[in-house]
């Protein structure tokens, strides 16, 4: 249950399905014989890929089918970082620095703090910040993301007042996952303000008959 940190090599996890942390430097990292893996702490190194796969060997093609699934408390994405894997993540932290590119199916929990490069030079708001990637589905907690549909991102992000998640459909027919500005609809009026409307222009018509 230590934390592991490797440059490149294929690990049979089926002897270690949860460690406390693996981090991805100087290689890529296939997780074998893995249906789910439990991790603390994920760091994925600039141009490294990460896979978790439920076969002996990593496949040619990366798929939902073939990939395992892995549940992380803490992850970490730099420039170029991909995973090829079932994604789970909450209550505790995700740090971008870059968007994260993956091919399966992510799911955020609640509980998560965002962080990183990407986060903290989002200064343009009027523009979405893309999240990941390449996804094949979106759940919102048990809630499958319908596209194009926002979502309120402070259900998932600790710091995601007034921000929306939102699925949209990429180049190749999968999905990003964007963080944009909510949109705020005008309310409208309730039927207790109508009343009280009413009331006052009544008023002010008896004033002036008088």
């Amino acid at each position: 249950n230590g934390q592991l940190t490797v440059t490149g090599m294929d690990l049979a996890s089926e002897v270690a399905h949860e460690m406390a942390g693996l981090k991805a430097n100087g290689g890529n990292i296939n997780l074998l014989k893995s249906s789910s893996v439990k991790l603390t702490e994920l760091v994925i190194g600039a141009s490294n890929t990460v896979g978790v796969y439920k076969g002996d060997s990593a496949p040619d093609t990366a798929t939902t089918a073939n990939e395992g699934t892995l549940k992380v408390k803490n992850l970490t994405a730099n420039s170029g970082s991909t995973l090829n894997a079932n994604l789970e993540i909450g209550g505790g932290t995700l740090t971008l620095n870059d968007s994260l590119t993956m091919g399966s199916t992510l799911t955020l929990n609640s509980g998560i703090t965002l962080g990183g490069t990407a986060w903290n030079e989002w200064t343009d708001k009027t523009q979405a910040l893309t999240l990941f990637t390449s996804v094949d589905s979106l759940y919102i907690g048990t809630t499958e993301a319908e596209v194009n549909k926002e979502y309120d991102a402070s259900t998932v992000f600790t710091n995601g007042t007034g921000y929306s998640l939102k699925m949209t459909t990429g180049d190749a027919g999968d999905y990003n996952v964007l963080l944009v500005q909510s949109s705020t609809p005008t309310p409208e009026p309730t039927t207790a303000t109508l009343s009280l409307l009413a009331l006052m222009a009544l008023a002010a018509r008896r004033r002036r008959k008088a």
